[in-house]
């Protein structure tokens, strides 16, 4: 698995690898210096259920490959056991899963909320690309545009960079890039063309513009500063559009069809009984990296305010143990976390060719300048494999058990222990069951958390959340009665 924490999507869209990206963009320096592996020496070579990142990374992980992963969910998903017991794994709420004679039963607190959530409807969020782009272009406007005064009444929350953010960057769930490249004309359109439009009529003469193929050929000469800047914006994001490595986007399962964006009628008109979220349509390319892997975008947080952990994750996963392998099976994912080290002298399973062979040590290749970097990255697995048991002094205890008997033909209870026997087996089963317990209570207590707040940030959406209508509100300087409330401004 990889992370790529706060790091530029036009990066991403230019056909660079993840881990290049990583690299030169990422805030997280750990990860870059890395290329972009969620890495942390002597502790971890990968996610597991004991891991400690926030819910939104590591539980929207989880309901990536419970609802949304092509290669775990629907009928033609491969071993429907095996998927049916992600769930089960995961600890998901609100399934109950029957699979053999075990029954797991995965009922909490958050069972039927879980339900309302985008994720429990096997929906996910879609930010359009482009959106991207205009962040880019608006990161330092902060004045009226067209003269660089104060916008009246605004504060940071109605800069144009801080709506287009919350709208489509602050969803606490799982996101998704997608290609809008072409509904990026009509978008804009929507967006600004009641105010071009007026500001042209106002303007007259030969200058009006009423469409968007008028505001194409006229307003890169238009005498008004803010048509002029919005023809400058255009141009920029369409360019970028236009020469983006569109081959990263591509149709993975059917993820494309489960896109949602926040439906603005419901936010611009707070009394409407309209669903909070809207269909993106059918058929989305979402952002890939070069090895078709989706790019999973989380957005985490902690504390309020400006206090606390804030960032944007980016995730491929490298080696998913809940999807089969090259070869049809799941038995063999193992290898993905083999310590053989590279060299250019072997072959066949310890290749240095990672698309053919790969595995967490030779993801990255060692720099000539740090010739130890596979020796650290095998030390880790090791570590890892260590510590993955906290009962391993039982677990050493039950396989030397066995060995007796085949070597003896009797139990060691039997030969040895005596009436001894029953109290260390008793303390035995209760260890493990406390082990097992407390790992589940500390998971299902996570999911309660984050299945909340999912719910809360939903719920709250239509009062709280500023619409994108307000980037034009902004841009034009001042608010109209009809927009103060809108735009959540207070004339002072």
């Amino acid at each position: 698995m990889q992370s790529n924490s706060v790091t530029s999507p036009v990066c991403f869209s230019s056909g660079q690898s993840f881990g290049s990206v990583a690299q030169s963009s990422s805030d997280d320096t750990g990860s870059a210096a890395q290329y972009g592996e969620c890495y942390t020496k002597d502790q971890m070579a990968g996610m597991d259920l004991s891991t400690s990142y926030i819910n939104e990374f590591k539980l929207g992980l989880y309901a990536y490959d419970a609802f949304l992963n092509p290669n775990t969910t629907g009928t033609t998903a491969g071993d429907n056991a095996a998927n049916d017991l992600v769930r089960a794994t995961l600890r998901v709420p609100g399934k109950e899963i029957t699979s053999g004679d075990k029954t797991y039963d995965n009922k909490t607190d958050v069972s039927e909320s879980v339900k309302d959530t985008l994720i429990g409807q096997a929906k996910a969020f879609g930010i359009p690309v482009s959106v991207a782009f205009t962040l880019q272009y608006l990161s330092e406007e902060t004045t009226n545009p067209e003269d660089g005064s104060t916008v009246q009444y605004a504060s940071a929350n109605q800069y144009p960079r801080n709506i287009l953010f919350n709208n489509y960057f602050n969803y606490r769930g799982v996101n998704f890039l997608y290609d809008d490249s072409d509904d990026y004309d009509t978008t804009f359109w929507n967006e600004y063309g009641a105010l071009i439009t007026a500001k042209s009529l106002a303007l007259g003469g030969d200058k009006i513009i009423n469409s968007m193929s008028d505001f194409k050929s006229k307003a890169g000469n238009s005498s008004d500063a803010y048509i002029k800047e919005k023809h400058d914006e255009y141009v920029y994001v369409s360019d970028l559009l236009t020469h983006m490595d569109k081959d990263v986007f591509q149709e993975v399962g059917t993820i494309g069809d489960k896109l949602v964006t926040y439906n603005q009628t419901a936010l611009t008109n707070r009394s409407s009984d309209a669903e909070s979220y809207v269909s993106l349509g059918t058929g989305r390319k979402i952002l890939c990296d070069t090895s078709s892997h989706p790019i999973i975008v989380v957005r985490g947080g902690s504390g309020s305010g400006d206090s606390g952990y804030q960032g944007i994750h980016f995730i491929i996963v490298n080696n998913d143990p809940f999807t089969k392998d090259a070869n049809g099976a799941y038995t063999n994912k193992y290898k993905y976390y083999r310590v053989n080290l590279p060299t250019t002298s072997e072959a066949g399973a310890d290749s240095t060719n990672y698309e053919t062979n790969p595995s967490y040590i030779n993801f990255v290749k060692a720099d000539v300048k740090t010739p130890t970097t596979y020796n650290e990255r095998r030390s880790t697995v090791t570590n890892v494999i260590k510590n993955s048991d906290s009962n391993s002094d039982i677990s050493l205890y039950q396989s030397n058990l066995v060995a007796f008997q085949k070597k003896y033909g009797k139990s060691f209870d039997e030969a040895v222990l005596g009436d001894k026997a029953d109290i260390i087996n008793k303390y035995i089963s209760l260890t493990l069951a406390s082990t097992k317990d407390t790992s589940t209570d500390s998971l299902d207590s996570s999911w309660e958390t984050y299945i909340n707040e999912l719910n809360m940030q939903q719920n709250l959406a239509s009062s709280r959340m500023i619409p994108t209508v307000c980037v034009s509100a902004f841009e034009s300087g001042s608010y109209d009665s009809k927009m103060e409330e809108i735009c959540h401004v207070e004339k002072k």
